[in-house]
């Protein structure tokens, strides 16, 4: 486990920092994936690094499009994304949904979960991602949780059951910094 201290304002950004993390495992573990998840905070071109994924919560007003479209051959620049999808409630909207079963926060759970290939290009340029969205049943939101993950391998329900291993490791992080 590792973690940097921000320095405050006129340094490198919580964002930078964070970015510079994976790098240091993947360069320690060649050949192997590095999976970083973070809080909605953690978000940004810092965090593409090359040997590692990166999943995030998604801020309720994130504007998610479409995968970037195929070269059409004409001249003038490609088009970097696709059709806008909106925001993740409106991506709950028209998603489909299936029920799962997930194992987290130490229990295992039956939640419906649907995902959206997307791009998140405000935060992570027009690198292809996932849209993860989790309802649970009985409850009268969109969506319960909504997740941004650079990892287009992992089952939907996998990348679930990675953020919430993330929650054992907060209150950890929390007594190191003091």
């Amino acid at each position: 486990m590792l973690f940097r201290l921000w320095a405050g304002k006129g340094t490198a950004s919580s964002v930078d920092l964070a970015g510079e993390l994976p790098g240091l495992i993947a360069a320690a573990f060649p050949g192997r994936r590095v999976y970083g998840v973070g809080d909605a905070a953690y978000h940004g071109k810092a965090l593409l690094v090359a040997g590692t994924t990166w999943t995030t919560r998604l801020p309720a007003n994130a504007a998610l499009y479409g995968p970037a479209p195929a070269r059409t051959g004409k001249r003038g620049r490609p088009a970097l994304k696709g059709a806008k999808l909106g925001k993740p409630t409106a991506v709950a909207a028209d998603a489909t949904w299936r029920r799962v079963t997930v194992y987290r926060y130490g229990r295992t759970d039956s939640v419906c979960l649907a995902e959206v290939a997307c791009i998140w290009y405000g935060s992570f340029g027009n690198t292809p991602g996932r849209c993860v969205l989790v309802w649970e049943e009985n409850s009268t939101k969109a969506y319960d949780l909504a997740l941004f993950t650079l990892d287009l391998q992992t089952s939907a329900a996998g990348v679930v059951q990675r953020d919430a291993f993330r929650w054992s490791i907060e209150p950890c992080n929390a007594t190191s910094k003091q």
